[in-house]
């Protein structure tokens, strides 16, 4: 999978750490959701005021496509089918000490289970929202306001937004 880009705290006007104090590695998988009518699906974090990719961590023992099939099915409800690689980028959180490496996905949406949301998805507000087009969801994460949200918020908006832009040429 290509690398598509690599997000630290400089990128924001923060001060990076040293590469031995990230400590905490973790990969995760992600998914831009297409309908059968080619919306795209993104996770309103309406409490928390960003969006963000249905997806997240690759539990230890698990392939990135299992990790991204569960993810989905936790956060957004549905069961996919994997269509394409967007690529991957790489994130270094100083706050955090994290290390984290994201593969995207574009996935098609099947059958609708149920969404089996964690408490700080809850708590960030997190539902489903489809866009009518890729440039629809694009301009959607492009108006979240970085100085309004939190510290990951801003990460994962910026990452967002990459992959979206990715994908877009793959739609």
């Amino acid at each position: 999978m290509n690398i598509i880009a690599t997000i630290r705290d400089s990128d924001f006007g923060w001060p990076d750490g040293k590469k031995s104090e990230y400590t905490k590695m973790r990969s995760a998988a992600r998914a831009i959701l297409l309908d059968e009518k080619n919306r795209v699906g993104l996770m309103n974090a309406t409490l928390a005021g960003y969006y963000k990719l249905a997806g997240g961590g690759i539990d230890v023992g698990e392939t990135v496509e299992n990790a991204l099939r569960r993810e989905v099915r936790e956060e957004a409800g549905y069961e996919i089918d994997i269509i394409g690689e967007v690529g991957e980028i790489i994130e270094w959180r100083k706050k955090f000490m994290m290390h984290q490496t994201s593969y995207c996905f574009l996935a098609r949406t099947k059958k609708f289970i149920d969404a089996a949301l964690e408490a700080d998805e809850m708590d960030d507000g997190f539902e489903l929202e489809w866009f009518s087009d890729i440039d629809a969801a694009i301009k959607a994460v492009r108006q979240v306001d970085l100085s309004k949200i939190s510290y990951a918020g801003t990460f994962f908006t910026t990452r967002e937004l990459k992959f979206l832009e990715t994908a877009k040429a793959l739609i």
